[in-house]
């Protein structure tokens, strides 16, 4: 009984450790069934987000996929238009080729046909020049003289030359040609500038010797006015006049005062003052008479010599200007040519008063 007691005894604990280990075995499988419900839940959450995030992009895709399909049709309506404007381009450019093809072809043939009147014309110049068969040479030399022919017009007209020297061009460089073709004995093109060189710088020191000479001429006529001023200044004084002393009207005794007189300007002081002072003192010479006696200031006198100096050079100097100044009469207002020089050398016919300098193209 004890045996079986304490068999008894062992069983019972055995079977408390069992159900203790198989308690402690329910908790944990209960635990982890939790823990995997909750994972299972929360990964069933996270699915959820997932395919409504896939959801939306899927709605996207569509939305793009839709606006594409759109912008396709779009750009596939837009690429058959424009095939279609290529192809009337083409049509056109296809066209146009055609007309070129044409207008080719005429020129050819206008070529052609120019290329054998001048060999003819060629052949015909080359017999009149003296019958040369050297037709390459012959072409040579009139399209060398006529290029030197066009430089230098270009160059006489930019130095804005004289007229002779543009008819000298015209003249010397065929009448060169005509040498060198006829006789094979021309001048060379240095030559030929050189001459031209020499008659522009001829022709404008021509011209300035004639401004040098007109300058001179001016000169001496100044030189002329100055000795008469100085005639007027080597005279002598008025003499005193007296009863019986002639009055010679614009000269002798009365010459300065006169001159005064016709000189509105010259101030009264500086002139020869005439004072007649009818006075009871006698004259030497007449005393019986007592006659009036003219008396002259020698201040006044070379004051009034100065003055009529300096008069006539302004006379000389204002000439133009008091003639332009003036009131115009008939004369004045008939027309007349401008005579200004052109750009070509030559001189304006335009017509203006004689008061006016130039025309209103070269007055500036």
């Amino acid at each position: 009984m004890n045996e079986n007691m304490v068999a008894l005894d062992y069983e019972k604990r055995i079977i408390k450790e069992a159900e203790q280990q198989l308690s402690s075995m329910t908790e944990a499988i209960a635990t982890t069934l939790g823990n995997t419900t909750a994972e299972l839940r929360e990964q069933d959450e996270k699915r959820k987000e997932e395919h409504a995030a896939v959801v939306e992009d899927l709605e996207e895709i569509k939305a793009k996929t839709v606006d594409t399909w759109g912008y396709i049709d779009e750009k596939t309506s837009a690429i058959r238009e424009r095939q279609d404007e290529t192809l009337d381009h083409h049509e056109n450019i296809i066209e146009n080729l055609h007309r070129l093809n044409d207008t080719i072809g005429f020129i050819i043939k206008s070529i052609k046909d120019f290329e054998a009147r001048f060999d003819v014309r060629l052949s015909w110049l080359a017999s009149q020049f003296g019958g040369a068969e050297n037709r390459l040479g012959c072409l040579t030399t009139c399209f060398g003289h006529f290029l030197f022919f066009v430089a230098m017009t270009m160059f006489v007209l930019f130095i804005n030359g004289p007229t002779i020297s543009r008819v000298f061009t015209l003249i010397l460089v065929p009448f060169n040609a005509w040498v060198e073709i006829k006789l094979m004995a021309g001048m060379s093109y240095m030559t030929m500038t050189m001459l031209i060189l020499a008659v522009v710088i001829g022709h404008y020191a021509f011209e300035i010797t004639q401004k040098k000479a007109d300058a001179l001429k001016a000169g001496m006529n100044n030189l002329e006015l100055g000795s008469t001023k100085n005639y007027i200044d080597s005279l002598p004084p008025p003499e005193p006049i007296g009863p019986c002393t002639p009055f010679r009207a614009g000269g002798g005794n009365f010459s300065y005062y006169n001159n005064s007189l016709q000189e509105p300007n010259l101030p009264r002081s500086s002139s020869w003052a005439c004072e007649f002072n009818r006075s009871s003192t006698p004259n030497p010479s007449h005393a019986p008479h007592h006659s009036p006696s003219v008396t002259f200031n020698t201040a006044e006198a070379d004051n009034a010599k100065r003055h009529l100096n300096l008069t006539a050079e302004q006379s000389t100097n204002t000439t133009i200007s008091t003639t332009m100044m003036s009131t115009p009469s008939k004369r004045n207002l008939v027309t007349r040519r401008c005579g200004a020089q052109t750009k070509q050398g030559s001189a304006c016919k335009r017509k203006v008063s004689r008061t006016a300098i130039a025309c209103e193209q070269h007055r500036t």
